[in-house]
């Protein structure tokens, strides 16, 4: 869906995935709403078939959560070579109450639908390690968050009103989001934190 509001934006989008069948359904769906999509198959914890400097932008949506530190550091490396720009990642919040809650109940329930998945509280260790500087971090998706939590869940009614009792300001100072985003640019010469 990113990829395709990109595209939609007028940005030229390559996405790559290691499934021809996920490549095959962003073709189609890219052919639905008239825009082009660049589409390349290739497993994103081996090096990537792009020159260095490629693009202006890597990014990654639900990918490096299912992975230990070393194979997240190594493919951030590899987003890092490849960019000219931004690297961002976004991956399941380890501080949400509400997703980490809904989690463990639904795993425990045995209707977790989407395997191994290790929430993280922070990718600034990941992305310094591979050579990134974070220029920020922050969670979104706080209100999506409550629906990892069913309907009935004890938390589920105290935790939505806390959530829209609070302004923008204080929903994103207390971390609550679904997701951590992450962004960083590669260390140039010269740079000094």
């Amino acid at each position: 869906e990113i990829s395709l509001h990109l595209a939609q934006a007028g940005r030229e989008v390559t996405a790559l995935d290691y499934s021809p069948d996920s490549l095959a359904f962003i073709q189609c769906c890219a052919a639905d709403l008239g825009v082009a999509i660049k589409t390349v198959q290739a497993d994103a914890t081996h090096p990537l078939p792009f020159t260095e400097d490629e693009y202006d932008c890597v990014w990654s949506s639900g990918l490096l959560e299912h992975f230990t530190p070393d194979v997240r550091r190594n493919m951030l490396r590899e987003w890092g070579r490849i960019t000219r720009g931004k690297v961002i990642a976004l991956v399941p919040n380890a501080a949400c109450v509400a997703y980490r809650a809904g989690k463990a109940y639904q795993e425990e329930q045995g209707i977790w639908p989407y395997g191994l998945e290790m929430p993280i509280l922070s990718l600034r260790d990941d992305f310094e390690a591979a050579g990134l500087h974070v220029v920020s971090e922050y969670s979104v998706g706080a209100k999506h968050a409550l629906s990892f939590l069913p309907p009935g869940h004890p938390l589920r009614e105290p935790l939505s009103a806390w959530i829209e009792s609070m302004s923008p300001e204080q929903l994103r100072d207390c971390n609550q989001g679904y997701l951590l985003v992450a962004t960083g640019t590669k260390y140039h010469e010269g740079y000094r934190c």
